[in-house]
Order: structure tokens, then sequence, then C-alpha cells
């Protein structure tokens, strides 16, 4: 079970709970439709409950006194774990990073494919890490690497936004592109 996830109470188990502690006898409920129906005693609460074919749960434990819905806990269930998943996907979305590798002498083809590449990365809501990789001495000619950056960003000028401008980092120059 997962830190976020709290074990409720349902049912018997709240009333076990509450033998052990006798000053807490007594909930306020809350019905099926969610209006609230007062101050009532645990075991009216659930026979309620069971008159419905429905689950007692304990919503606020540490209420004064403990909050408890009438619903059923199998569809709360059901809910709950569609509603982690989805917040789980739009997470992960939001942290994609795609890489794009770069020469500094690269062709004009395999520049429009990159290109291709880059837009569609960019158009899906992904950011974009561009390398430029600088082999032998190709490090000591940057106006090679400044032009090929402008390129880029020419290309991509109307869809991104720079999040982190070009800097050397060893023998390779890099950038991060963000839709815009």
């Amino acid at each position: 079970m997962d830190k976020n996830t709290v074990e409720l109470r349902i049912n018997d188990q709240i009333l076990r709970f509450f033998n052990n502690l006798p000053k807490l006898r007594e909930v306020r409920l809350i019905d099926e439709n969610g209006e609230q129906q007062g101050v009532v005693p645990a075991s009216k609460a659930l026979e309620q409950a069971r008159s419905l074919s429905l689950d007692l749960i304990e919503i606020s434990p540490k209420a004064d006194p403990p909050v408890c819905k009438i619903m059923d806990y199998g569809k709360f269930k059901y809910l709950q774990s569609k509603k982690n998943k989805i917040q789980n996907s739009a997470v992960k979305q939001q942290q994609v990073i795609k890489t794009l590798n770069f020469g500094v002498l690269i062709d004009e083809h395999d520049f429009n494919v990159k290109m291709t590449n880059l837009s569609k990365f960019i158009k899906s809501g992904n950011k974009v890490k561009i390398v430029i990789k600088f082999k032998g001495r190709e490090l000591t000619f940057p106006k090679l690497a400044e032009s090929l950056v402008n390129r880029i960003l020419e290309s991509t000028s109307g869809i991104s936004i720079v999040e982190k401008p070009a800097q050397l980092d060893g023998r390779s120059l890099i950038m991060i592109l963000s839709p815009r």
C-alpha cells in the first residue's frame, strides 16, 4: 500500500474500534445522497447503511465526533483508483524530455529529418534537449555550432521557446526547448 492511501474503517470495524473507546460511540452521519443526518449512535448508523445495502465508512476519524458516510465501498475504491491513475499519468507526461543529438557538420537532409522530429516532440507537449557534439578539432570552430543553433532556433521559432540557452558542457553544446 502506498503512503498516500489512508486505511478507512468500514462497517463492523467502526463498532469494534468504538467498543474500545466508550466515549466515542456516536458519529456524525452523512447519508448516501451527501446530506448530513446529524450525530447518531454508531450502531444506528450501521443499521441504516445495511438497510440500504451499502457500507458505513469512516471519513474523518479525527473529528469530534468522527464523521461517517453511507456509500458503496467497492464503487468508492474503483473511482479512487481511477482518479489516482489519471493523476499519475498527468505527472509522467509533464516530466518527459526528449533528446536530439546533432553533429556540428550535419548534412541538410539529416538536419531536416531532425527538425521534423523536433517539431513532433514540441507539438505533443514534450521538452526537447538539443545536444550538439564536437568531434576532434571541431571544438576550435565555435562559429559552426553557433550557426547550427541559430538554424535550429529559426526553424522552431513559431512553436517553441528557449528554456535553457545553449551552454558548453565538456565537448557538447546543450540547449533545452519547451513548447510555446
